[in-house]
């Protein structure tokens, strides 16, 4: 993790031109991955943004503004709390923030913010780049069985303090959301790799729920 960290450091410096404070920008680095090395996240955290980033190098020259999705990316999860039901909001108002003291103009802004925003599930993308990022953030569930048991298991440590058994009750209402959409991924690009191995993983992870429930 120290090697990868590294590697995303000078990602992430790479990402804005010579004319942008490196003082700045080191600091903004530094609290985020202080933010998602956070001792409560067991799945949000920062190798799900190193994930995420993956699979936007896998897709970019698809993307409309791959800038902004990238910036989107660094702070969609940057501030995670389990109890909250505005993580996202608070988190796009943390980038504006952030990002507006880089000097990165207020379009961007706009965009960067919406994106994040729509991290917030479910929700209905109104262009392709706010597709890509809806399905980065859940490519998770069409990993491999192996992969998909873990982050299910790190969801559930992240929600330790929710009893056992209504755990399982809104875990199983909220995978069955996603089987009751036509698609779960809303591009065709990750619906023809990832769709299929999906409605599996979701399927048997809600049989497991319901049968130790």
């Amino acid at each position: 993790m120290i090697l990868e960290n590294g590697v995303y450091k000078k990602r992430w410096f790479s990402s804005f031109d010579n004319k942008t404070n490196r003082t700045t920008l080191l600091s903004i680095y530094d609290d985020l991955i202080r933010r998602y090395n956070e001792n409560h996240r067991a799945y949000h955290n920062f190798k799900h943004i190193t994930d995420c980033l993956k699979k936007l190098d896998i897709i970019g020259n698809r993307l409309e503004q791959p800038f902004s999705l990238e910036l989107a990316l660094w702070f969609h999860d940057a501030i995670y709390d389990p109890k909250s039901n505005k993580n996202e909001e608070d988190s796009a108002e943390l980038a504006a923030k952030a990002l507006s003291r880089l000097g990165v103009p207020s379009e961007t802004l706009d965009r960067v913010c919406n994106l994040i925003l729509v991290t917030k599930h479910p929700s209905i993308p109104k262009n392709s780049d706010e597709g890509y990022i809806l399905d980065i953030d859940l490519s998770i569930l069409g990993s491999p069985q192996d992969i998909f048991i873990e982050y299910e298991s790190n969801i559930r440590e992240e929600y330790n303090w929710v009893p056992m058994k209504i755990y399982q009750q809104e875990r199983a209402k909220l995978l069955e959301s996603f089987l009751s959409q036509d698609r779960i991924y809303k591009t065709d690009f990750f619906s023809e790799r990832f769709e299929k191995l999906a409605r599996k993983n979701i399927k048997s992870s809600i049989e497991r729920l319901k049968l130790s429930s």
